[in-house]
C-alpha cells in the first residue's frame, strides 16, 4: 500500500467520521428541543466562528473606551491594535 492509497483511506474516514457527527449533533439537538419544550427561557443555536470574534471585538471597544475615559492611553493603544488586527484578519 502507498502513502496514497493510505490518505485515500485517511481522507475517507474523516470524512465518514464528520458526517456521522453531524447526524448525531442533529439527533441530540432534536432531543434537548424535545426535553426544553415550553421553557420560554431557554434558546439553542450556535455561534459561528465571525460570531466570536465580533463579540470579542465588542468587548474589546468596550474596554478601549473605559482605557480613554480613564486616560490609560497606553492600554488603550495596546487594546485599539488588537481591534484593528481582529478587524482586518477577519474582515470585519
Amino acid at each position: 500500500m502507498t502513502d496514497k492509497d493510505i490518505q485515500k483511506i485517511a481522507e475517507a474516514v474523516v470524512d465518514l467520521i464528520i458526517k456521522k457527527q453531524k447526524l448525531h449533533d442533529e439527533e441530540f439537538k432534536k432531543d434537548l428541543e424535545s426535553m426544553l419544550e415550553g421553557q420560554d427561557d431557554v434558546t439553542l443555536g450556535s455561534m459561528s466562528q465571525l460570531d466570536l470574534i465580533a463579540e470579542e471585538i465588542h468587548k474589546l471597544e468596550k474596554s478601549l473606551k473605559k482605557h480613554v475615559e480613564n486616560e490609560d492611553y497606553d492600554k488603550a493603544e495596546k487594546i485599539n491594535q488588537k481591534i484593528i488586527t481582529l478587524k482586518n484578519k477577519y474582515e470585519l
